[in-house]
């Protein structure tokens, strides 16, 4: 995926960053903190680790901005999301929410090889079980 290391909540707040821009809104730090449930300071903290790595650019008092790298890492967990969901809900009988939260702990990790076979089991669907698209530009058919 690349050639450095993202911990868990700097994957989870990068992507969360890319699925707000996805629904059309700004990726402000005050969404931020109401969707995760935390202070501001501890956004801030977790998008200033994220500006280090290249992901994205933060100007003051604006919402912070993904850098063609961090899409491109974005859409990649995004898409290891999706596919790990849906091939824990379909070929393993979880609950959707169950499967979500599940693939929430490891979309960021698996390996490039294991997403793209459970992507060929699914037959490269075309969106999640949220309806949300699936960019299969890194998986190949």
């Amino acid at each position: 995926m690349s050639n450095f290391t993202l911990t868990k909540p700097e994957a989870s707040y990068l992507s969360e960053v890319y699925r707000i821009i996805e629904e059309g809104r700004e990726p402000a730090v005050t969404l931020l903190a109401s969707r995760f449930g935390v202070k501001l300071p501890t956004v801030i903290d977790v998008l200033e680790k994220l500006e280090r790595k290249g992901l994205l650019v933060r100007e003051r008092w604006r919402a912070p901005k993904l850098t063609r790298t961090g899409i491109r890492v974005a859409s990649s967990i995004l898409h290891r999301h999706r596919i790990i969901e849906l091939y824990f809900s379909r070929k393993l009988g979880l609950a959707q929410q169950l499967a979500c939260r599940e693939a929430a702990k490891i979309d960021y990790i698996l390996d490039d090889l294991v997403v793209a076979r459970m992507c060929r089991e699914l037959n490269h669907p075309d969106k999640c079980f949220h309806m949300k698209p699936i960019n299969h530009t890194r998986c190949k058919r």
